[in-house]
């Protein structure tokens, strides 16, 4: 018998059968080797040879350092061409698993072979995920969900099949326990994972096969270390350290479990809520027309927090072909009977295209939670509509007309209409206007259009902070940004192609933003893209400045913020450290106001970025719209210096 052959025994107790059965089965083996070896031919000799060395311990260790090659190389086929599209992920999903089962089988057939033991949970593994491989590759018309779900079943099935197989006898060719519950843990994320989205999956798909394969080549370099312990019986752990093996990591493992956990009751307990509030927002099949303004549905509306009524409304607008449409929103008032009541309306900035995004359907607002109270104390109403489309009132696919000035300045307007349109609110003739962001530029839209539009209603002031008012500027500006174009974009492009018909998304776009903007756009809220935003492999979303297109520029300029009337004081407000719109167009909104002979007030946020400009600035804006409406003439802060020099607008 070979010496080397002999160094693999281990001194074997006589009443020991399975080890016995071992011993048995291993010199069965070695004698098989040197049958071969004296047989004629050189051929059959050094194939048998091969095979024996193939199906000797260290190559257990194999199996681990290729397995973990293989993820590391299917992580970064994730942030390929290939990971841009459902459908390569698909393939590449599959392909995985398939790999996973295959070297599943492998490990079973060697923990048989070095052990005597046919492991079934092993053998079991590999046929769940031949299953679930050949599903997910052959599954053409698979949606996402199904795909995640297929996915995570096999890494929920693979993690407690591990689990079982260590605990039954653990071996070389079992999983440590520790990662079969990370496993484990894994697939739960994949097949419970609430936000569902093609960059999302190539995210945690990329980040898995990475961190499993990182493990696997670990496991690889420990196997080797300890190569001359791997076949001895007497290495196998007693039971009691079989369950310290278990039960620590899984102690490990409570953490990310728990939180994950409350993340899925959260996510559960909101998709109730919004459930219970789609009868609300579906408009009726066979709507009979009506005036502008009018109310279609309202129920009462108890917000925490806030100390006056309030109430969810569906409301009629127009759009600019004077066709009917129906908008969603909320109206607050205080508590005591009044009539004759200032109406603030405030426009919202981004929030998102899909219906659950509408801020009427959230618990709390927390745009306007900072200063409703304020408000409602001055003894005015306040009406924030969704716009017409959003929370789900436009129907299957439609959307707001996300910054599409005119329309969405009349959806302003008629909030005001409808506020006017319920009793007990007490809402006067009078208004005032108040956007943010994306709002900002509806609230100069709705302005600009008040006189004529609304001549039944006095607008008395206007105020807009970090106003997207050069929307095509912005984007010539940051149109290379990830950050601007991945934030901004998908919803400007769904909206903006459906509006304009000449305009063409693939004119712009990169095959990324081609393959996903309209799944981002229809499905996710703003917070959803934060996962998006970190996906290196997303990269650009534009391929060149948009507004290079001759129809996208005409677009640009069609929603450029116009002037207000000269007569009526506009309050201009931005924060200097804005990371998405350039306090340089509010600069250059107030010079052109102020060359309109408009009055403004401006308040100029240091150290304040884009999200909370409108909450910073409310105490200030609350404060001279209190003044306006008490009679006084406001002050003008023309002639003052501007913080940063005026952007130059895109121009015709």
């Amino acid at each position: 018998m070979d010496a080397d052959m002999m160094g693999d025994q281990e001194p074997l107790p006589e009443n020991d059968t399975s080890v016995n059965k071992l011993a048995s089965e291993k010199t069965l083996h070695v004698s098989a080797r040197q049958s071969a070896s004296a047989a004629p031919g050189g051929r059959r000799q050094g194939v048998t040879i091969a095979l024996n060395r193939f199906l000797s311990s260290p190559s257990v260790a194999l199996i681990w350092g290729a397995h973990g090659l293989l993820s590391l190389g299917i992580g970064l086929l994730f942030f390929s061409e290939f990971g841009a599209a459902l459908g390569p992920i698909r393939v590449i999903l599959g392909v995985w698993v398939l790999l996973t089962a295959g070297a599943a089988a492998w490990r079973w057939y060697l923990g048989w072979y070095l052990d005597g033991q046919r492991s079934l949970p092993l053998l079991s593994e590999s046929g769940i995920g031949l299953v679930a491989g050949i599903v997910v590759l052959l599954g053409g018309g698979l949606s996402l969900l199904a795909i995640m779900w297929a996915v995570g079943l096999f890494w929920i099935a693979a993690g407690l099949l591990e689990l079982i197989a260590w605990f039954q006898r653990p071996g070389p060719a079992i999983q440590w326990p520790w990662i079969s519950g990370v496993i484990l843990f894994v697939g739960i994320v994949f097949f419970t994972f609430p936000t569902p989205l093609t960059p999302i999956l190539t995210l945690l798909g990329c980040a898995w096969a990475i961190a499993l394969g990182i493990i696997h080549l670990l496991r690889w370099l420990w196997l080797i270390r300890h190569a001359g312990h791997l076949a001895s019986p007497a290495q196998h752990p007693s039971l009691l350290r079989r369950i310290l093996l278990i039960g620590v990591p899984a102690v490990l493992l409570t953490a990310p479990v728990l939180g994950y956990g409350r993340v899925l009751a959260t996510s559960a307990s909101e998709n109730i809520r919004q459930g219970s509030l789609n009868a609300f927002y579906q408009v009726p099949t066979h709507l009979a027309q009506g005036a502008p303004g009018s109310i279609v549905r309202i129920e009462p509306l108890v917000t925490p927090g806030v100390t006056g009524r309030g109430w969810r409304i569906l409301f009629r607008s127009q759009d600019q072909q004077g066709r009917m449409t129906v908008s969603s929103g909320v109206v607050y008032a205080p508590a005591s009977p009044g009539s004759g009541r200032l109406v603030v309306a405030w426009a919202h900035g981004t929030v998102g295209l899909a219906p659950t995004c509408a801020p009427s359907r959230q618990a709390v607002d927390p745009a306007i939670s900072p200063w409703l109270n304020d408000m409602l104390a001055h003894n005015w109403v306040v009406t924030a509509p969704d716009y017409a489309g959003a929370g789900g009132t436009g129907g299957p696919g439609v959307t707001e007309k996300y910054l599409i000035g005119a329309e969405q300045g009349r959806d302003l307007l008629n909030s005001v209409r409808a506020a006017r349109n319920i009793p007990a609110a007490g809402a006067g003739t009078r208004f005032a206007i108040y956007g943010h962001s994306q709002g900002g530029s509806v609230a100069l839209f709705g302005a600009a259009l008040a006189s004529t539009y609304t001549p039944e209603l006095t607008l008395v002031a206007v105020g807009a902070v970090s106003a997207a008012s050069d929307v095509g500027g912005v984007l010539h500006e940051q149109w290379k940004s990830s950050l601007i174009g991945w934030l901004l974009g998908p919803m400007v492009v769904y909206s903006w192609t459906r509006y304009y018909p000449n305009l063409s998304a693939s004119a712009i776009l990169t095959a990324a933003g081609r393959n996903q903007y309209q799944e981002i756009a229809t499905t996710t809220c703003l917070n959803d893209l934060v996962p998006i935003l970190v996906n290196p492999h997303m990269g650009a979303f534009l391929a060149k400045d948009p507004t290079t297109d001759p129809a996208w520029r005409q677009a640009f300029l069609a929603n450029q913020a116009p002037l207000v009337p000269k007569d009526i004081p506009a309050f201009i407000g931005h924060g200097l450290a804005d990371p998405l719109i350039n306090p340089a167009f509010s600069a250059w909104l107030v010079t052109r106001y102020c060359a309109n002979s408009t009055a403004i007030t401006t308040d100029w946020l240091p150290g304040v970025g884009h999200g909370d400009a409108a909450i910073k600035a409310a105490p200030q804006y609350i404060n001279w719209l209190a003044a306006i409406a008490s009679g006084k003439q406001p002050t003008s802060d023309c002639g003052k210096p501007l913080p940063v020099a005026p952007a130059h607008p895109l121009a015709a």
